[in-house]
C-alpha cells in the first residue's frame, strides 16, 4: 500500500500540512531522494531534538532539522 502525505495549496505552492508530515515524508525517502542512509527519528541530544540522523553513501553523519514553513531563528546550512 502506498503511503499518502497531507499537502495544501498555497499561493506560492503546495506545503505540507505540519512538520511532522514532512518529517515522515522525508524519513521515507531518504535513500530515494538524497541516497542517505537512515539512522534515527527525533535523537535526543543535551535537553534538544534533532528531526532525523542519518548517513551519507561516504558514512558522514547529517543531522537535519525541518520547518515547513519559514522560520528567521533557524540557522541554515
Amino acid at each position: 500500500m502506498t503511503k499518502k502525505y497531507a499537502l495544501q495549496s498555497t499561493p506560492s505552492g503546495w506545503q505540507f500540512d505540519n512538520e511532522m508530515v514532512l518529517e515522515e515524508f522525508v524519513w521515507d525517502h531518504l535513500e530515494t531522494l538524497l541516497g542517505y542512509q537512515p539512522l534515527r527519528r527525533q535523537h535526543h541530544v543535551d535537553g534538544n531534538y534533532c528531526d532525523i540522523l542519518t548517513f551519507t553513501p561516504s558514512n558522514q553523519l547529517v543531522v537535519m532539522e525541518f520547518e515547513n514553513i519559514e522560520n528567521r531563528y533557524v540557522v541554515q546550512g
